[in-house]
């Protein structure tokens, strides 16, 4: 969630857009877009290799780290738990996501 701008921060704030517009143009993405392609990604590779049953245990610890990151920050377990397997499996974005994968490519533990 964006912070509420701070009038004395004005400048920065400008040369801030000025840079994203520069970064825009040429269609360099940010930090934030990358973490959420990666995110998207990699729900798409557990939910595809799980209904293959083939999804390797390392997968499932990227998994309960994220989990225990987020305890860590202070939230619930138990909520830190159902968001991030709502996050993983319940994406109305899932179906394009299976389409973009290469499936020769994912690589299992039994390739």
């Amino acid at each position: 969630m964006p912070r509420e701008a701070k009038p004395e921060n004005g400048a920065k704030r400008l040369k801030t857009e000025r840079w994203r517009a520069g970064q825009r143009a040429i269609r360099r993405p940010e930090a934030a877009h990358v973490d959420v392609a990666l995110a998207a990604a990699f729900a798409a590779t557990l939910v595809e290799l799980g209904q293959r049953n083939e999804a390797p245990a390392p997968l499932f610890d990227v998994v309960t780290t994220a989990i225990s990151m987020l305890e860590a920050r202070g939230f619930d377990s138990k909520a830190a738990k159902r968001k991030t397997h709502e996050r993983l499996q319940f994406r109305k974005d899932l179906p394009k996501l299976r389409g973009m994968l290469a499936p020769s490519k994912i690589v299992t533990t039994g390739s």
